[in-house]
């Protein structure tokens, strides 16, 4: 009796402990809002953000920033697949709003800020998850984002989130000059091993003039670990990125796009499949 008494407390201490774990990474989000506020009072703030960009709680970054007195977010800029994250690769993002508030496409007509777009700003706030490899396109809009504040002088701040592949595996050639595209954006490999953070940091020292750059790192987050590892709240980056698998299954399978092959991209499974009319599936195996 006394010893499946000890089991069971034991095995909620463990369960306690576990729950604490899991909760104790803060995303650079959670640090800016709970401990670097006067970063951005007074200011007038550009965010770059989407819906996949959330608190390590879930909820979305944007609305806790808007919730917040004495913050004047005077706009917000859109990516690919734009704010709300449901336009298909390489559709054009037109501008709009949220809550009275300016959304600028940076794909569209526009892939770099304009001065236009940057005249009322002293800062820019960039929130965006990343997935770890070189041809997502949201981190060569960081490059042009550190490109346009530099020339600017607007401020911009970078939180910081998880590679989903951690911080140690690099893998794949390093794009070469001649190759550069808005696909590929600077010399780095396929799998670059990089946060959203690291990255900005350094894409801002091989650029001229450098920008006013400050990273909001991240704690506890231990880069041995992939997503699923973290215990973190999950928000497809994309629309053809649908679970942390097809994350993994992206660096190879992304490749035929190069070709007249299918990935998937249509399917509910984007990425995990391939195929073509006219390949004879029992002769490929």
């Amino acid at each position: 009796m006394i010893k499946n008494r000890f089991l069971k407390h034991a095995a909620i201490f463990f369960a306690a402990f576990s729950f604490l774990y899991a909760q104790k990474i803060k995303l650079g989000n959670d640090v800016l809002l709970t401990e670097h506020l006067d970063l951005i009072k007074g200011k007038r703030i550009g965010v770059v953000t989407n819906t996949a960009a959330t608190l390590s709680n879930g909820d979305r970054f944007i609305d806790a920033l808007l919730d917040l007195d004495d913050i004047n977010v005077k706009s917000v800029f859109a990516l690919e697949h734009g704010f709300e994250l449901q336009k298909g690769a390489g559709v054009v993002i037109p501008n709009s709003t949220i809550e009275q508030i300016k959304i600028h496409s940076l794909y569209g007509s526009n892939k770099k800020p304009t001065p236009q777009m940057m005249a009322d700003l002293d800062i820019i706030i960039f929130d965006i998850q990343d997935i770890g490899m070189r041809f997502y396109t949201y981190i060569s809009s960081l490059l042009y984002l550190l490109e346009a504040c530099g020339e600017n002088n607007v401020d911009i701040i970078v939180l910081d989130r998880p590679n989903p592949l951690g911080g140690i595996l690099v893998d794949g050639p390093i794009l070469e000059d001649n190759f550069e595209s808005f696909i590929g954006i600077e010399n780095i490999p396929v799998i670059h091993g990089m946060t959203i953070g690291e990255l900005a940091l350094f894409f801002n020292d091989r650029i001229t003039p450098k920008a006013d750059l400050k990273v909001i790192k991240m704690q506890n987050w231990d880069r041995s670990k992939f997503w699923d590892e973290l215990e973190l709240h999950w928000r497809d980056p994309s629309p053809n990125i649908v679970n942390f698998e097809s994350v993994l299954l992206y660096p190879i399978t992304v490749f035929f796009e190069g070709t007249n092959i299918s990935e998937g991209r249509g399917t509910y499974t984007p990425f995990h499949i391939f195929g073509a009319p006219f390949i004879d599936s029992k002769k490929l195996k």
